[in-house]
């Protein structure tokens, strides 16, 4: 759906942007600073910026879409393409805490296991030596197992 975006300036606008003509790609909100004009404007990850102050972006470079937001005078008028649904991308804007709670927690686990791995992989001297008893050397892998 199209989205007017109004916001009060002057600069700094609290947004960045991707793509452009010259990266094949149409220019695209990728990131909104919290408690900056676009977060208060409602401006968000992953709209498309259709047209700057009533100028089409369209076949923009990202630099000359830069240039013509960063010089707005007084005020910055964005005409942008909003997805019904939020880009999966972007964890920007996914404010619940239940959900970047799970992200973090997973992100640990996959962490942790990556280097649990890591250390498996290699050999030390006291891997090598025979458990207590059992008369065999003992792999660390064997050692490790169940454990994380």
């Amino acid at each position: 759906m199209l989205v007017t975006v109004t916001l009060p300036g002057p600069a700094p606008w609290g947004f960045r942007i991707t793509g452009g003509r010259d990266f094949g790609k149409p220019i695209t909100v990728s990131k909104v600073m919290e408690h900056g004009k676009a977060a208060a404007g409602d401006l968000r990850p992953g709209d498309v910026i259709v047209a700057i102050n009533g100028e089409s972006a369209a076949e923009m470079l990202n630099v000359e879409a830069q240039n013509k937001i960063k010089q707005s005078p007084g005020r910055l008028q964005l005409q942008v393409q909003r997805s019904l649904m939020p880009p999966s991308s972007h964890a920007n804007g996914d404010t619940s805490p239940e959900r970047l709670a799970t992200r973090f927690q997973d992100a640990l686990r996959v962490q942790e296991e990556s280097q649990g791995t890591l250390r498996a992989s290699y050999s030390s001297p006291a891997s090598l030596s025979p458990a207590p008893g059992s008369g065999s050397p003992q792999p660390l892998e064997e050692e490790g197992q169940g454990l994380s």
